[in-house]
């Protein structure tokens, strides 16, 4: 028998929106969305491959001067959870993060117990000038394992069945950070009393959380220019500086002349991890790896 033609239309338009729909099979996965390239290690580390990691920022870019793309604001939306810093580190992406639903939003830098570095402190600066909030919350070990319990969180939340493999996660992840926190202090033990400058002003977490001289930065947090009158006391400390160090983010031309007029070496500090992918084949955490190579970078420049 013949369908009516209305009847032949309904049905393919039924058919086409039922081919359209996400699958809900077990291939699904929940897809997490880090802002930078640290978050997402940390991410792995705790949900492995019951879910989708995706960094939304180019690791080889400042978070700071990044502009978002309708790509960008697209994975946003999409995503089923987002994980970020905050206004401090991405600002960008503030006013499309305000649009989501807040439940599907971990915000690092409000999680409660998160340090940060106090203001009337100044660990990063010997000459009495204040500094920005340094948001590179994960350089701080111990707030990496709140970063991941957060997440470990919000996922049993959604995953009520995959709760012991979660924890079990979090439990291993919590374990080797222990370790590497014990093994790292043992490190940079003889380096503490050597001075040192970084091109921007990212690691108040890690200085205050290893006790380390920073002298002076070039740039602040933000990526902004120190001035003339700064640079001008920074040189007033050679002999008392022994490294400078760069990013690969900046243009490492002023980390050059600096060093030269000091007298002192040239290494680099990478604090974004770009060269690490974030799922590891051989099952080490990549955030381990990352924070590993800092620590080499650093006192393998100062104990020379």
């Amino acid at each position: 028998m013949k369908l009516p033609l209305f009847n032949s239309r309904f049905a393919a338009t039924l058919l086409t929106l039922f081919l359209s729909l996400p699958a809900m099979g077990g291939d699904e996965k929940v897809v997490v969305l880090a802002s930078i390239h640290p978050l997402a290690m940390i991410v792995d580390a705790v949900a492995g491959d019951m879910v989708e990691v995706q960094t939304l920022l180019p690791a080889n870019i400042s978070p700071h001067t990044y502009r978002m793309n309708f790509s960008d604001r697209q994975k946003i939306a999409d995503a089923d959870l987002v994980l970020w810093v905050g206004p401090e580190m991405e600002a960008v992406l503030r006013k499309s993060l305000l649009a989501r639903d807040q439940s599907a939003v971990i915000q690092s830098g409000e999680i409660d117990g998160i340090h940060w570095p106090g203001t009337d402190i100044k660990p990063a600066d010997e000459h009495g000038h204040g500094h920005e909030r340094d948001p590179h919350l994960w350089l701080n070990p111990d707030n990496a394992l709140l970063i991941a319990q957060q997440v470990e969180r919000w996922l049993v939340k959604r995953f009520p069945d995959k709760e012991k493999p979660l924890a079990d996660n979090l439990r291993r992840f919590n374990a080797e950070v222990e370790k590497f926190i014990q093994h790292s202090r043992q490190q940079t033990h003889e380096i503490q009393g050597i001075g040192f400058i970084v091109l921007h002003d990212a690691y108040q977490q890690l200085v205050e959380f290893y006790q380390l001289k920073q002298r002076g930065v070039i740039r602040l947090s933000s990526g902004a220019e120190k001035g003339l009158k700064h640079r001008a006391e920074l040189l007033r400390d050679k002999g008392q500086i022994r490294c400078v160090f760069s990013e690969p983010q900046f243009p490492d031309s002023q980390v050059n002349q600096l060093a030269q007029s000091l007298n002192a070496q040239v290494a680099e500090l990478d604090p974004m991890g770009r060269q690490f992918a974030v799922r590891i084949e051989s099952g080490e955490y990549s955030y381990l790896l990352f924070m590993q190579a800092i620590i080499d970078s650093l006192t393998g420049c100062l104990k020379d």
